[in-house]
């Protein structure tokens, strides 16, 4: 069901570039922390399962990088005559550079704490037949060497159950 995978990252992907997704939470944590971190421009949200090596090939390439993107669909059939009700497992990656190490960890922390208070505010109906839990697992990924700088990663992962005709 590519449909249901393509309906719910859509879906996503959208609560993260409206006004009050990344762009307001990221403001929050400047404020918060009073720390300077690089606002997410729409460009840089891509809807796409893509390695690192992969997304960069043949381009010029910034960080940071947020990929959205589903991996799982499940049809449980939990609601009779309907074509699909089951669940979709979400993907956001959040990919961050520097030249140091030093540093690196804190740039992440700070988009995945954006991401996860984007989901916590819109938990509940995202319309079109997704409904979001709550709940998620963020998985964080050693620093690694890339060009001239490191790069490093996280992912947050989680459910939602879509109900479709």
């Amino acid at each position: 069901m590519a449909q249901v995978a393509g309906l719910a990252t859509r879906t996503l992907a959208g609560l993260l570039a409206s006004e009050e997704g990344m762009a307001r939470a990221l403001a929050e944590i400047r404020l918060r922390e009073n720390v300077a971190i690089p606002e997410l421009e729409e460009t840089r949200l891509f809807l796409e399962n893509a390695s690192r090596e992969v997304a960069e090939r043949g381009q010029t390439f910034r960080y940071p990088a947020i990929y959205v993107y589903c991996d799982r669909v499940r049809n449980l059939q939990r609601e009779k005559f309907r074509s699909f009700s089951g669940t979709a497992r979400l993907n956001i990656e959040v990919r961050v550079s520097g030249e140091r190490l030093a540093g690196l960890e804190q740039q992440l922390g700070l988009y995945v704490d954006a991401i996860t208070e984007v989901l916590h505010q819109s938990h509940g109906d995202w319309g079109n037949g997704v409904f979001y839990g709550g709940g998620y697992e963020i998985q964080f990924e050693a620093a690694k060497p890339g060009g001239r700088s490191y790069i490093q990663s996280a992912r947050v992962v989680f459910d939602v159950d879509v109900s479709l005709g």
